[in-house]
Formats: structure tokens, C-alpha cells, sequence
């Protein structure tokens, strides 16, 4: 009999550690909370009424949503960063060109000579000796229109004439 006793009392003390032990659990666990939406929507959960052990767990996965959103807007940041730097190099590039080619062009302080400025004294030439030479084959404006006007008559005419 004393041995049963004895039994008895290290079973219940063994109950009694082991409901010490998980207490806490065991009543958190029992434990309602309310967990607002904003809190919930936050970390993706659509649950509202839960434990205190859930609300724990809640509130660690808000902490670490929290990290990797931080984590990367500086990600973002850092490649909107890298991508303005370059797109502004490749402009500015771009630019220097086209003013380099503008000056060979038109010409500027740092460069005297320029296509343009070489090639202007050739045009009045090349206009005036252009109306002053006429091929014998060419026509005069005159007859390209007396031809035209010909030609379109021509064909109004056998257009008219076709039976429907």
C-alpha cells in the first residue's frame, strides 16, 4: 500500500511539474485575443479571434515582414540608383555627341572650320550654274503641264468610254 501511495503521490507530483512547465502554454494557448485587421493584412492572416499564442507568433512574423520590406525598399533604392546613374551617363554621352557633331557641322569657338561654312560657298555656284545649263532633252515647266493635262484627258476619256 505504501508503495501505491508513493506511486500516487510521484504521479501526481510528475502532473504537477509537467502542468507547471506547460502552464504557460496551456494558457496562452486559452487565451483570447483580438488581432486587428490592419495587424493581420500586414503579414497575409485572416484569422481575427486568436490566442495569446498566436498573437506572440503574430507579432513576431509583423517584426520580420517588417525586415524584408525594409530589406527591400533598400534593394529598390539602390537599383533605381545604379539605373538613374547610368540612364543619366548615357544621356549626357549622348549629348556631348550630338554637340561634337553640331560643331563639325555648323562649326563653334573651339572649331573655326565646319562642313557647312565649306560647303556654302558651292551652293550659290552649283544653283546659278544649275539654271544656266539646260539639256536640249530637258523640258521647260510649261510643256510638263501641257503633257500632264494631255495625258489626263486621255485617260478621263477612254475611263468615260468604257461600257458599264
Amino acid at each position: 500500500m505504501r508503495t501505491k501511495l508513493l506511486s500516487y503521490i510521484m504521479l501526481a507530483l510528475g502532473l504537477l511539474c509537467m502542468a507547471a512547465l506547460g502552464c504557460r502554454t496551456l494558457v496562452d494557448s486559452l487565451t483570447p485575443v483580438m488581432v486587428p485587421k490592419q495587424a493581420l493584412q500586414y503579414v497575409g492572416r485572416s484569422d481575427g479571434w486568436t490566442s495569446l499564442r498566436d498573437a506572440r507568433d503574430i507579432r513576431v512574423d509583423i517584426l520580420i515582414t517588417h525586415r524584408d520590406r525594409q530589406l527591400e525598399l533598400i534593394r529598390d533604392v539602390e537599383d533605381d540608383k545604379y539605373a538613374f546613374e547610368d540612364a543619366l551617363q548615357l544621356v549626357e554621352y549622348n549629348i556631348k555627341e550630338a554637340e561634337e557633331l553640331q560643331a563639325l557641322v555648323i562649326g563653334s569657338s573651339e572649331q573655326p572650320f565646319s562642313i557647312l561654312g565649306i560647303l556654302a560657298g558651292a551652293f550659290p555656284g552649283l544653283a546659278i550654274g544649275s539654271l544656266l545649263l539646260k539639256r536640249p532633252q530637258d523640258y521647260t515647266k510649261d510643256q510638263v503641264e501641257a503633257i500632264v493635262a494631255k495625258r489626263l484627258a486621255e485617260t478621263h476619256n477612254q475611263v468615260n468610254s468604257k461600257p458599264i
